[in-house]
């Protein structure tokens, strides 16, 4: 009994240390079944979090673009023309303009390679992480030895990236108006991060806006000899120099200061050119200028620091921009001043130049044109007596009368051009050439067969003419009448040479009466109305046999003038011109 109770405990004990072991084997089994339970669930915290290492940033860079308005989605509407004066007569129109010249190239384009910083926003405003890298074929590359993995949780958010030219403290970013040009931010706003492979596109837009200024003195004023010394200038204080934006809500503060000397470099100052004539003139351009936004443009002056045109003297005339335009991010504007200077006169002596530079001298014409030396008479012939183009009755439609009209046949254009032949203007060569009036062979401003070119030619002013070159007043052509609401007329709308039909209300060009009025009332003119001869002919071919018709000249109503062409025996008014 006793070795059955041996065997029995040393059995019992064997048992005990195998449950103990096998007790103890589970639970290391456990505890390490908890240990990677424990580790999954870390590794499982991380996936649920998204990398953004990868997704793929890329950035495309925005050009200045006219500003557009909100509502229309089109340029701004419409621009707002604000006379100012000079002093002395002289008046300017003041614009302020979207530049549309920025849209001939494309409006986005590949980023330039370098540094740049991306921020990640919740939607409530916190700031979640910063990620530095570069950029190299408008892609996105974190940054070596940056955190490049900022951890974010699905949701919603908001990116904002930045070049090296925008500084950061916290959530504010700031550029600086030396910046203004190369300064980048883009937004990217409302993106839903959820863990699956992504791409997210910026449009980086300029920090700043651009702006041109521009001023134009039509080319009646176009000289050669004197220099214009012009610049802009703003006023102290008023303009933002520094400019910090809260990168969540986009509130903008500004530091102020002041903008001095952007010079207007001469663009043009040569005589006019028949083959180009909107290039003529004196015109001034500054180079584009990268301002801060909200820029108020009435905060900027044009000051003529030296220069004479002609009689006129511009030495410190200013002109200050009375348009109020705030300047936008991203946009581009041209600041325009047109000039108008007091109208030239034509004296009996035969010389020309202002009224109040020439006391005790008596007007007989309007000059219209200084470089040519072309003026306008101040009365029609005969107090508006009508007069035929040609007499030629019989047969008359068939001559060709005008040896320029075959050069383009059929065309409104080609009556419209202005030109020389033999070294002589066409309002000359066509009132005193014969070898113009093809049909007959006639010098037509002798000849009575040719009415309104006698007229012309044989006018004589109302006071005594002493002045020995005024001898040869011509019928005008349409580019010559052009010449007038050209340099007169202020709000003409287009050359008469991009006219293109006859009496269509589409070709019709509006100009101001009233600037063309205040041309003749101090010297007692006659203001020009109704309908005129010009000494052109149009060849018409549109019935197959060609049928030369004369072309007039008639200031319709609402401040608007076309061409016409009209049978040679129908009476009109003669305006007559002269080359002095």
């Amino acid at each position: 009994m006793e070795e059955n109770y041996r065997i029995f405990n040393h059995f019992n004990q064997k048992t005990m240390k195998e449950r103990s072991k096998t007790i103890f084997n589970l639970l290391v089994a456990v505890c390490s079944i908890t240990a990677i339970s424990c580790n999954n669930d870390v590794l499982e915290e991380k996936t649920n979090k998204v990398d953004l290492s990868q997704i793929e940033f890329s950035l495309t860079d925005a050009d200045f673009q006219p500003e557009v308005d909100n509502a229309s989605t089109r340029s701004l509407k419409e621009t707002v023309k604000d006379t100012v004066s000079l002093g002395d007569g002289l008046t300017a129109e003041v614009t302020v303009e979207p530049d549309t010249a920025v849209t001939k190239s494309p409006k986005t384009r590949a980023i330039s390679n370098g540094h740049y910083t991306m921020l990640a926003y919740d939607m409530g405003g916190n700031l979640k992480g910063v990620l530095e890298g570069s950029v190299s074929g408008s892609v996105f590359t974190p940054a070596s030895g940056k955190p490049e993995n900022i951890q974010l949780t699905p949701g919603t958010y908001t990116f904002v990236c930045y070049n090296d030219k925008v500084t950061r403290n916290g959530n504010d970013l700031t550029v600086a108006i030396a910046d203004a040009e190369t300064a980048r931010i883009g937004r990217a706003e409302n993106v839903v991060v959820s863990g699956k492979k992504q791409k997210i596109p910026f449009v980086m837009k300029h920090a700043g806006c651009k702006v041109r200024f521009v001023y134009d003195i039509p080319s009646l004023e176009c000289y050669t000899s004197e220099n214009i010394d012009a610049s802009v200038s703003s006023d102290a204080g008023s303009v933002p120099t520094s400019a910090t934006i809260n990168a969540f809500t986009k509130n903008v503060s500004y530091g102020a200061g002041t903008i001095t000397g952007i010079p207007l470099r001469i663009q043009n100052k040569t005589h006019y050119q028949y083959t180009s004539p909107d290039v003529s003139g004196c015109n001034g351009l500054s180079n584009d200028t990268y301002l801060l936004p909200s820029t108020n443009s009435s905060k900027f002056t044009l000051k003529f620091n030296s220069g004479q045109i002609w009689e006129t003297e511009f030495t410190g005339k200013y002109i200050k921009v009375p348009t109020s335009k705030v300047m936008k991010m991203n946009g581009s504007y041209i600041v325009k001043f047109k000039i108008f200077t007091k109208p030239y006169y034509l004296f009996s002596d035969g010389t020309a130049g202002l009224l109040t530079k020439h006391p005790g001298k008596t007007a007989i014409g309007v000059v219209v044109y200084r470089a040519q030396q072309l003026a306008m008479a101040l009365n029609d012939v005969d107090a508006g007596a009508t007069y035929r183009w040609s007499s030629l009755m019989l047969g008359a439609e068939n001559n060709n009368d005008d040896s320029f009209s075959t050069f383009m046949p059929g065309s409104v254009y080609g009556v419209s051009m202005g030109g020389e032949f033999n070294s002589q203007p066409y309002g000359y060569a066509l009132t005193y050439g014969y070898f113009t009036t093809p049909s007959t062979n006639k010098v037509k401003g002798n000849s009575t067969d040719y009415p309104a070119f006698y007229a012309a030619a044989h006018y004589t002013p109302s006071v005594p003419v002493t002045g020995t070159n005024l001898n040869h007043w011509v019928l005008p052509t349409v580019s010559e009448w052009g010449e007038l609401l050209r340099h007169y007329g202020k709000n003409f709308g287009k050359n008469l040479s991009s006219l293109y039909y006859f009496q269509s209300w589409t070709d019709q060009v509006d100009y101001s009466s009233s600037s063309i009025a205040s041309l003749f009332t101090p010297v007692s003119g006659t203001v020009p109305s109704g309908t005129y001869w010009t000494s052109r002919e149009y060849m018409n071919t549109s019935l197959g046999t060609p049928k030369y018709e004369g072309v007039a000249f008639v200031f319709g109503y609402g401040d608007r003038v076309y061409i016409m062409n009209t049978p040679k025996n129908i009476p009109e008014k003669v305006r007559p011109f002269i080359y002095y």
